[in-house]
């Protein structure tokens, strides 16, 4: 059965809406996909600078360089792959997964700022970077280490 020259238009203009919807469709879905492994959450940065803010004498800062969330147990390769080796170092992570428990959910944020070691202002001013671990579940600092 043949096609009439006006059915050939219609034909290409409805196959066109088709792949242009799948496309559509497919992009959303990538971008929705790749939120939902997205390494932060809202409430962990917020609370990490609230608690870094209180437990430190900043100069300047601090500022999120990155955050991410994890069971505790994999909080040692988390500082192995995200956080300076100096600071990594500090973090007594066997201790932590033994006090907090290895399931527990944290916030890993790495802050960058002007501090003091020492609060009131008795210690070296640094520029550089400071690991605060929070408590997804109730919303609170665990720990802070520069």
């Amino acid at each position: 059965m043949a096609t009439s020259d006006t059915e050939r238009p219609t034909r290409l203009a409805a196959m066109f809406l088709a792949i242009s919807i799948l496309a559509f469709f497919g992009v959303g879905f990538a971008v929705f996909a790749s939120q939902l492994h997205r390494p932060q959450q809202i409430g962990v940065n917020p609370r990490a600078l609230y608690y870094a803010q209180h437990q430190m004498v900043w100069m300047s800062g601090p500022t999120v360089v990155t955050s991410y969330v994890l069971p505790m147990r994999e909080l040692p390769r988390a500082l192995r792959l995200y956080v300076p080796r100096k600071v990594a170092r500090d973090v007594n992570t066997a201790d932590l997964i033994r006090r907090y428990g290895a399931n527990l959910q944290i916030g890993m944020v790495v802050l960058r700022g002007v501090f003091n070691t020492l609060p009131p202002d008795e210690g070296v001013v640094v520029h550089g970077d400071v690991v605060v671990l929070v408590d997804v579940k109730h919303d609170r600092g665990l720990f802070l280490t520069y």
